[in-house]
């Protein structure tokens, strides 16, 4: 069931219709494949045909919407080998910035980031996907800008949000009682409550 929003107050409508489409691709209410039909989404956002046009041109160029000549226009299917990419690169930044967090963070720093745990372990509880995604931006973000490298945190857009749907699917799989091995190649070497 599609996630309908309220227009912001100065939101143009193509900004509304790109917001609330992307969030529902993102969280998987539009499903890979899924066939996508301007006149219902101008009746679920109550906009004209022209922003929705627009939103879904520009969610096309970064591969989130598939467009078919005389066929349709549809939602793409995740592109593991742009995660794979991305995830990499955010591999090797992260190594960095967890080695700077190890000497910088603060015990009130750390007090934030364990609140922020507790925040997103209450969400992911309560099955609440969007407020769990949240914790989880804002955690990384405060790491990078707790150790001054904002600028060094890798915008989800690199991967034209399919790893935010790659993850939403795996929150799914998990609420389904999927689960796979949690190891990870990755070796702490400073445990977090030696901060």
């Amino acid at each position: 069931m599609m996630e309908v929003f309220e227009q912001l107050p100065g939101e143009n409508a193509k900004h509304y219709a790109k917001r609330a489409l992307l969030y529902n691709l993102v969280n998987l209410e539009m499903k890979p494949g899924d066939k996508i039909t301007e006149s219902d989404l101008c009746e679920l956002y109550g906009i004209s045909r022209t922003p929705i046009r627009e939103a879904i041109l520009e969610l096309h160029q970064q591969n989130m919407i598939d467009i078919y000549p005389k066929q349709g226009t549809f939602v793409s299917y995740i592109d593991t080998a742009a995660i794979d990419e991305f995830l990499e690169l955010r591999n090797l930044m992260e190594q960095s910035v967890t080695q700077l967090a190890c000497e910088k963070l603060t015990p009130d720093n750390i007090a934030y980031l364990r609140e922020n745990i507790v925040q997103w372990k209450h969400h992911l509880k309560n099955d609440n996907l969007a407020k769990t995604q949240a914790c989880d931006k804002e955690f990384h973000k405060y790491i990078y800008c707790a150790c001054g490298k904002q600028f060094y945190m890798p915008d989800i857009s690199l991967c034209g949000d399919n790893a935010a749907m790659i993850g939403c699917q795996g929150y799914y799989e998990y609420l389904a009682g999927n689960t796979a091995d949690m190891s990870l190649n990755a070796y702490a070497t400073k445990k977090l409550h030696m901060l």
